[in-house]
Parts: C-alpha cells; structure tokens; sequence
C-alpha cells in the first residue's frame, strides 16, 4: 500500500477523460484503443500491430517536449492510445483534455518511430 492518494484534481481529470471517450465511442469515432501502463507506450503500440496481420504504424513523437525517446516509450506512467475519427480532436479540445496526435496507421508489418525527423525505431512486427 502506498501513503500517496489521487488528488481530487487528478480524479476530476481522469472522470472527464473517460467520459469524453466515453462520447466519442457512441458516436463511433473511436477505432480502438489500448492502455499505456505496463511496459509503457513501446508495448501499447505493439500490441495493437499483433492484433491482426499486415498493421503497422507512423509515430512521430516530435510533439512531446522530452527528448528523452526511450523515457518516453518505456515509461510506465498512465495513459491511453486511440485510434480514431480526426473530429475526435474538436471534442477532446472543447473538453480541455490534452492529447498528441502521434502518427498513423498503415497496411504494413512495421512500425516506424521518429523524433524531430530522427529515426530511433524501424521496427518489423
């Protein structure tokens, strides 16, 4: 048991977040999705490529301010990836929630991840 506790600003946070998503998926603008947590945002993006044959993935992390990549793709800290409607945008903006749109999807058995135009991964799957 840890001594720390959500904030009352952080639970605020995460309940308007999901319930955004929430929206988003009645109207289908959600595609599909998957947890950042264990293994961090590297292991999220895989799993969502082995889902099926033939998905691979641009990422372009050049829009989040650590320039640390491996900080950035193996840290554990909580969030979500979506695959989604661009209009998905506008309704997590009207909501204040922050979000990247960080790359697209392709009929491929790569994942191609850059930082300001640098490639750190090519990577088969």
């Amino acid at each position: 048991m840890s001594n720390a506790s959500i904030s009352l600003g952080g639970f605020l946070s995460f309940k308007k977040t999901f319930n955004s998503i929430q929206i988003a998926l009645k109207n289908g603008l959600v595609e599909s999705g998957h947890d950042i947590s264990s293994g961090g945002m590297i292991t999220c993006l895989l799993e969502m490529c082995f889902v099926s044959d033939n998905i691979g993935l641009n990422i372009d992390l050049s829009q989040i301010k650590e320039q640390d990549v491996v900080k950035v793709l193996f840290s554990e800290n909580h969030g979500l990836i979506i695959k989604a409607d661009k209009k998905i945008e506008s309704l997590l903006k009207t909501k204040n929630i922050n979000f990247y749109n960080l790359g697209t999807c392709e009929k491929s058995n790569f994942i191609n991840i850059k930082k300001d135009s640098f490639y750190h991964l090519d990577l088969g799957v």
